[in-house]
């Protein structure tokens, strides 16, 4: 996994993290947003579509602005292609090559997941929970099964639901602060060192805080 910090159209901050034990993450800067690159794999993919209006509530550092300036831009609907549940490789190949990429989520020679700035110990978070379910395996398999039949409307009225309300908002018969508050127990249970990248956050979200109220 590799995290760019992008100021200006330049990349001003660059790491490269293999697994959990190199997440030392140390910066004090200002920034436009954050790209996060993985390893191309379908699966990853999906999962991380799946999961993006979680990550994009509790992560929201700006008040939504750089999603709100790709969301704009987009040809897609609230900035996600809008077939990665049926997915047709040669069409966003297609989509790749001949337009301006006002998306997220990215998926070419590498996964590249775009996100607002946000300050060093948050980005941890959101690299800890990144290794955690999608990079893990295991864990990502098990959430795909438990996620299966997923649709690509789904994902898209769970980011609108995410602009419109925050943690308040309702993805798949549950408030967004209630699907977070699983993922964050389930580590919490099962994984003392992972939990200790992700207790702030935690508690925010336990007070129905993202990192704008920190």
């Amino acid at each position: 996994m590799k995290i760019d910090i992008i100021k200006d159209k330049k990349i001003i901050y660059s790491k490269e993290i293999n697994n959990i034990d190199q997440l030392n993450i140390n910066y004090n800067l200002i920034a436009d947003y954050i790209e996060i690159k993985m390893e191309r794999n379908f699966d990853k993919v999906k999962l991380l579509a799946i999961l993006s209006p979680l990550f994009m509530t509790m992560f929201n550092s700006d008040n939504f602005s750089f999603f709100n300036f790709l969301n704009e831009r987009s040809k897609y609907q609230f900035a996600i292609f809008p077939n990665f549940f049926d997915f047709d490789e040669s069409k966003y190949m297609k989509h790749l090559e001949e337009d301006k990429l006002y998306e997220d989520i990215i998926y070419g020679k590498d996964i590249i997941y775009r996100i607002n700035f946000m300050k060093d110990h948050y980005l941890t978070a959101l690299i800890a929970l990144l290794f955690y379910y999608i990079e893990d395996d295991k864990k990502r398999i098990e959430l795909l099964d438990y996620f299966s039949g997923m649709k690509d409307r789904t994902v898209i009225n769970g980011r609108r639901s995410a602009l419109a309300n925050g943690l308040r908002g309702f993805y798949l018969s549950k408030y967004i602060a209630v699907w977070l508050k699983d993922l964050f127990e389930e580590i919490k249970e099962e994984d003392k060192h992972y939990f200790s990248y992700i207790k702030e956050v935690y508690e925010l979200n336990e007070n129905l805080r993202d990192i704008r109220k920190s």
